[in-house]
């Protein structure tokens, strides 16, 4: 006696286009999901900026650590090769003169700090400069700004709002770039 066993198997054709249909449900997924998390970055670094700003101003004014009085504090954005996903902190004597003295290799600056943009976000420009400069003095409680641009002379920046443009890799695309603006009398980032 002899038992047929009914066995059935996908076909090669059906078992490709169940594989074909499973992957474009995870592509579709994974695309949302790196678009949320790609804006998400941008977010997170427009926010780290603003703190930056705010916390480098009030730093100048209230510095805490008792063995430094009177250091006056800058923040310092690049966007030159490999500078351009970071911002600096320095610190200067508040008695520093700021008119003539080159202020990017000088040795009275020291870095206390660096903030590093999150995951694939680079600076773009500073209103349209790729070396900006926020000074923040101690004393006098004032602030000046300083833009470079195909000269190596500092230019002092005199209007109201600062735009601070970053984006996700370099893209000109609006949807994956954000302007921040600074208002500099109010020493707020609109984001």
């Amino acid at each position: 006696m002899k038992i047929q066993l009914n066995k059935k198997w996908f076909t090669l054709v059906e078992l490709m286009v169940a594989m074909t249909i499973f992957f474009i449900i995870v592509w579709a997924t994974y695309m949302n999901f790196s678009y949320y998390q790609n804006k998400m970055n941008l977010k997170l670094t427009s926010k780290d900026i603003s703190q930056a700003l705010y916390w480098a101003r009030n730093l100048a004014i209230n510095w805490l650590d008792s063995s430094s009085w009177n250091v006056s504090v800058w923040v310092f954005f690049d966007n030159s090769t490999d500078l351009k996903t970071k911002i600096y902190f320095y610190t200067y004597p508040f008695d520093l003169d700021l008119i003539s003295t080159d202020l990017i290799s000088t040795s009275e600056k020291k870095l206390f700090k660096e903030v590093i943009f999150h995951e694939w976000v680079e600076l773009n420009n500073v209103e349209w400069y790729d070396k900006f400069l926020f000074l923040f003095e101690s004393i006098s409680w004032s602030w000046s700004y300083y833009y470079w641009d195909s000269t190596p002379w500092k230019k002092v920046f005199s209007w109201t709002e600062i735009d601070i443009k970053i984006s996700f890799k370099w893209t000109d695309s609006p949807v994956m770039s954000k302007v921040l603006k600074y208002i500099t009398w109010t020493n707020i980032v609109d984001y």
